[in-house]
């Protein structure tokens, strides 16, 4: 994942890129159902997905950016961890 900003906007995204040639049969397609899932979410309480491209040697998503942290090492860390929490 990388932070990129939209140009003209100073719009904050991430970026997911992934090498096409690193990709095994099965991750190929599982990046492309994912790609495809995201596609279809439109909910406030998931992250917004902007854009997929297939260039020649990577493939790149575009989402929302969350800068609070991954949610599954909060779990980790974390003795007790209500609903409330993890929508925050």
């Amino acid at each position: 994942m990388v932070l990129c900003t939209r140009q003209g906007w100073h719009e904050k995204l991430a970026l997911k890129q992934v090498t096409i040639a690193k990709l095994t049969l099965k991750s190929a397609r599982n990046l492309e159902d994912e790609m495809r899932l995201w596609a279809k979410i439109r909910h406030q309480g998931c992250v917004r997905f902007h854009a997929a491209y297939e260039l020649a040697e990577q493939s790149v998503m575009v989402t929302e950016l969350c800068a609070g942290g991954c949610l599954l090492d909060l779990l980790v860390e974390a003795e007790h961890f209500a609903e409330v929490h993890a929508k925050y």
